[in-house]
């Protein structure tokens, strides 16, 4: 039995596509998100709906507003925010306070399908990457147990 860990990279692999799935993921909702809350039709609704109840999405929104802040990226997620507005549009004009749940419930479009998936897959990959950390590659240490004074 060998007491080397092994060399190269292919033993963290695992590991390094799990974080990068969920960068990725996290990146995804942030975007999604804040460009879902800075919607013309629906923003406003579901920004104030998600403050009080949503500290995840809120903290979505807040990335979001600052990844979108940067140059190219402002346009990103407008189109899939708009795509998710459309059938929503008349359910949360009909009652504001409930546009969370009316957003978070039934997907009405592949959209609007994908952001829940997206929501829903991100504490599952963290918890895939925590298992992932712990189970990486170690040396082993074998040799006598020296004692402690």
């Amino acid at each position: 039995m060998s007491t080397k860990a092994p060399n190269g990279w292919l033993p963290y692999l695992p590991l390094a596509t799990g974080c990068a799935l969920l960068a990725l993921t996290l990146v995804n909702n942030c975007i999604q998100f804040s460009a879902l809350a800075a919607d013309p039709q629906i923003g406003r609704a579901f920004d104030t709906a998600v403050s009080d109840d949503g500290p995840v999405v809120s903290a979505y929104i807040g990335v979001g507003n600052l990844l979108r802040g940067i140059g190219p990226m402002s346009e990103w997620g407008r189109g899939n925010a708009a795509e998710i507005a459309a059938p929503l549009t008349d359910k949360i004009k009909d009652f504001p306070p409930g546009a969370a749940a009316v957003v978070f419930g039934n997907p009405m479009s592949p959209a609007h399908s994908k952001l829940l998936w997206g929501h829903k897959l991100a504490p599952w990959l963290l918890l895939a990457v925590v298992l992932l950390w712990w189970r990486r590659p170690r040396q082993i240490h074998m040799g006598p147990k020296r004692l402690r004074r």
